[in-house]
């Protein structure tokens, strides 16, 4: 296994191939694309480092990221992509079996993907080598867990635990499946901007990045008592127009996503802990625990304790 950061080694990591440490004060550019294996049941809050393109996820536990000036969460659901250049910090917390993963790409990795992917043949053989002036940009946001994206993060760390420096894996072809997809996506969403009819292009992408950051921030925050004030201020948009354009992309209300949230987390803790009803009601920001009990057999046509029931006799088959 190469030389690492595992965040100034502060805890016990495995990888694949390089890791960058902008802290080490070596270029990006110096490292190979590298895997990083992060295992903790918690760790503090990293100082702030660099980073290089890279996608983030966890494969238990949550992880709090501090990227540039907004807050994201990431959990075994979701993944996050940081663009090479920003600022970010992380900690997170979890079981004993937590694992973090992120993968970082060297600069012009993605770059030379993407010009294979959306150029002609001739033009590729005109340009063999290609030298980017500006890295590549993706939206920087967390993003629903996808099934391709899932595959490769659990093959990579399969590499990285098999403990035979990657000897017989082709990286390579993993880290282009890796960001092929994220274009994929990426594609999708810029072909969605188009539709919604913004005279100037750049209006339809700045508010997508704004309201992807409103829902970031309500990720990281639901389970306190936030108001649509709190949200608003935080993506740069009023309450008037954060209510219209939450609604326009994600078809539900900010305020019925903060239930909607608080709701999942509720599953999750009835499933997995014995904390009793009234104690999962404050734990996800439930006042009230008349209401939670009724908002969440609205929406699962059980109350908590029957659906906790319900999940152990599941459990015994």
């Amino acid at each position: 296994m190469a030389s690492y950061c595992p965040y100034c080694h502060s805890v016990y990591s495995a990888m694949a191939g390089d890791v960058y440490c902008s802290r080490s004060g070596e270029g990006m550019e110096k490292p190979d694309t590298g895997t990083l294996l992060i295992k903790t049941p918690k760790m503090d809050e990293t100082d702030w480092h660099v980073s290089r393109l890279s996608v983030n996820r966890m494969l238990n536990g949550v992880a709090h990221y501090r990227v540039g000036d907004r807050e994201c969460t990431v959990t075994s659901d979701n993944f996050l992509v940081i663009n090479q250049g920003q600022t970010y910090k992380t900690s997170f917390e979890g079981r004993e079996d937590a694992e973090m993963m992120t993968v970082g790409f060297r600069p012009g990795f993605a770059e030379g993907i993407f010009q294979s992917l959306t150029n002609t043949e001739e033009w590729l053989l005109d340009n063999p080598v290609f030298k980017p002036n500006e890295p590549l940009r993706f939206f920087e946001k967390t993003y629903k867990a996808d099934p391709v994206i899932t595959h490769v993060f659990q093959d990579l760390r399969e590499v990285v635990c098999s403990g035979n420096d990657a000897e017989g894996y082709d990286l390579e072809d993993k880290y282009t499946d890796l960001l092929e997809r994220l274009m994929e996506i990426h594609f999708d969403i810029y072909s969605d901007i188009r539709t919604r009819g913004y005279v100037k292009p750049s209006t339809g992408i700045e508010l997508y990045k704004r309201i992807s950051m409103a829902r970031d921030y309500i990720d990281s925050n639901y389970t306190r008592d936030i108001l649509l004030e709190d949200i608003a201020q935080n993506c740069c948009l009023s309450v008037s127009h954060l209510k219209r354009l939450f609604k326009e992309y994600f078809h539900i209300t900010p305020h019925q996503y903060i239930i909607q949230r608080r709701l999942e987390k509720a599953r999750t803790l009835l499933i997995q802990s014995d904390m009793p009803v009234r104690n999962i009601c404050g734990e996800i920001g439930f006042e009230n625990t008349s209401s939670f009990i009724r908002l969440f057999r609205n929406s699962y046509n059980l109350t908590p304790m029957s659906f906790r029931g319900r999940s152990l006799d599941r459990s015994d088959f």
